[in-house]
């Protein structure tokens, strides 16, 4: 019978350091960003992303409306 306090299979709890996030971040995951439409709706599309410098570079496809 396990332990009812083992937490071990959680992996890591709480805050990645500075390194940790910037290694995730590098990693070229697929981005979501959420805009406004012309009415005042939101949606939420996929993007590229980079993250160099301690920022974001959003790749849009060409012609895209949220790009504008």
């Amino acid at each position: 019978m396990s332990d009812q306090n083992d937490e071990s299979w959680r992996g890591k709890i709480g805050r990645l350091s500075e390194q940790e996030m910037i290694d995730f971040l590098s990693e070229g995951q697929l981005g979501r960003l959420a805009v406004l439409d012309e009415d005042g709706w939101p949606y939420v599309i996929p993007v590229w992303f980079e993250y160099s410098d301690g920022g974001y570079y959003i790749i849009p496809r060409a012609r895209s409306r949220w790009a504008e």
